[in-house]
C-alpha cells in the first residue's frame, strides 16, 4: 500500500513538473510571475474571502462556530489585464480596511462605518513569497487577526440579515509606499456568509 501511494505521488510529481496537468507550471513552461505593476495591472478581490477562527488547539482554519482568534481571510489577485493568466507578484504592503454595515435599527447614515484597518507589509521577497499560494488560488491570502467580534457574529448568520460588511484592499508597491499614492491599486469587495 506504501508503495502504491509513493509510485501515485512520484508520477504524479513528474507529470506535474513537466506541465501534463492543467494548472502545473512545469520546468521552463512559462514565465516568472511578473514583478512590477504596470498601467494594465489590475487587483481584485476573491469571494473565497473569509472570516475564519484560528483555534488553541493548533492548526489554523476552521469555521466561525469555534474558540479561537477570529481572523478575516483575505485573498486577493493582481494580475495584468492584458494577460489575465499571468500574475503580478510586486513588494509592497497592502492596506485593508474592514467596513461594518449600517445597523436598520440604528441611525440612519449614508455609508458604512470604517471599524478596522490591517496593514501587511510584502516588501520582504521572503515574506512575499509565503503569502502568496502558488499552487491553489493564485491568490495573495492575507490573515489578518483580531477580527472584531461583531464580525464573527455576522459570519454565524447571527443578528439581522440586512447589509453585508466590505472590505477595501489597497496595494502599494514597494518603490511607492510613503508618496503620492498615484500608483496605489484599490478594489473592495462585500463579503459572504
Amino acid at each position: 500500500m506504501r508503495a502504491a501511494a509513493l509510485a501515485f505521488l512520484g508520477s504524479t510529481l513528474l507529470l506535474c513538473a513537466g506541465g501534463a496537468f492543467v494548472g502545473c507550471k512545469g520546468a521552463g513552461s512559462g514565465p516568472a510571475a511578473r514583478t512590477e505593476i504596470g498601467a494594465s495591472t489590475r487587483m481584485v478581490v476573491h469571494d473565497l474571502t473569509r472570516v475564519s477562527v484560528r483555534g488553541s488547539g493548533g492548526g489554523g482554519g476552521g469555521g466561525v462556530g469555534g474558540e479561537g482568534e477570529g481572523v478575516l481571510v483575505v485573498l486577493v489577485s493582481l494580475f495584468d489585464a492584458e494577460r489575465p493568466d499571468e500574475s503580478v507578484r510586486p513588494l509592497g504592503v497592502f492596506r485593508v480596511r474592514l467596513y461594518r454595515p449600517r445597523d436598520p435599527a440604528g441611525e440612519p447614515r449614508a455609508t458604512q462605518a470604517l471599524d478596522r484597518t490591517w496593514e501587511v507589509d510584502l516588501r520582504s521577497p521572503k515574506r512575499n513569497a509565503a503569502a502568496f499560494d502558488e499552487f491553489i488560488s493564485r491568490t495573495y491570502v492575507l490573515e489578518l487577526p483580531d477580527a472584531p467580534d461583531w464580525l464573527r457574529r455576522w459570519a454565524r448568520g447571527e443578528g439581522p440579515a440586512g447589509e453585508k460588511p466590505s472590505v477595501v484592499v489597497e496595494f502599494t508597491p514597494s518603490e511607492a509606499v510613503g508618496g503620492d499614492g498615484a500608483s496605489t491599486l484599490r478594489a473592495g469587495a462585500s463579503l459572504s456568509r
